[in-house]
């Protein structure tokens, strides 16, 4: 897989974007950003579809919840829509890993 990413870091404006035989290409981008969430789009150039999705921190007794949410629409065609039942095997592994270095972080 090769990355590569904008040369802003952080906030509103950044993006990465991979490349991959295995799992296609794709880009996040972040659109909106807030103390307490940050909202990017995702793209998947080679199916023509994006979602746009959300990371929220919110407080709990015991500390925070993170909600990490993705939604999209893959309007009629039937490709796109067949891509969507499998969207959550794709990309779910990576989400959870990604809570997992999260939570790895933040207890450190």
């Amino acid at each position: 897989m090769k990355l590569s990413c904008s040369e802003q870091a952080t906030g509103v404006g950044a993006w990465s974007y991979w490349e991959s035989k295995k799992e296609g290409n794709g880009r996040m981008t972040i659109t909106a950003q807030t103390p307490s969430m940050v909202t990017y789009r995702l793209e998947f150039p080679d199916f023509g579809t994006q979602s746009t999705g959300s990371i929220e921190l919110q407080p709990v007794a015991d500390g925070l919840r993170v909600v990490w949410m993705d939604s999209g629409d893959f309007g009629m065609n039937p490709l796109n829509r067949w891509f969507g039942l499998f969207l959550e095997r794709l990309i779910g592994p990576d989400f959870e890993r990604g809570l997992a270095n999260l939570k790895k972080l933040a207890e450190k």
